[in-house]
């Protein structure tokens, strides 16, 4: 279970009816949409969440870049060495992205 210790940061607005959640339970999937202020103007963001349970430094993080002119960028980073973390998607004006943590697969000796 991952809980957000940090307040999210945004250089835009959140879409209607929707912000960063404050808890993602394991399996769990959350969604949140944001768009800028006014057109000609791109969408950067960062949100941390804390690993329910573990030291409070045992975190994942989340930040996006939606320029109006070059490429969109995205990244996730986590301090707990078990997990590994997926970025998929972000491609076009009304990007989607698919930030997965997971388990890394045990070592085979």
């Amino acid at each position: 279970r991952a809980r957000q210790g940090i307040y999210p940061s945004l250089a835009g607005a959140w879409g209607q009816d929707t912000t960063t959640p404050t808890v993602i339970k394991p399996g769990g999937s959350v969604l949140w949409r944001c768009r800028s202020y006014s057109v000609g103007q791109g969408i950067e963001g960062a949100v941390t969440y804390h690993f329910a349970g573990e030291i409070p430094h045992d975190k994942v993080r989340f930040t996006w870049k939606s320029r109006v002119f070059g490429p969109n960028k995205y990244d996730a980073v986590t301090s707990r060495n078990e997990c590994k973390i997926a970025v998929e998607g972000g491609d076009g004006v009304h990007a989607f992205v698919a930030i997965i943590v997971a388990p890394k697969a045990p070592v085979l000796e």
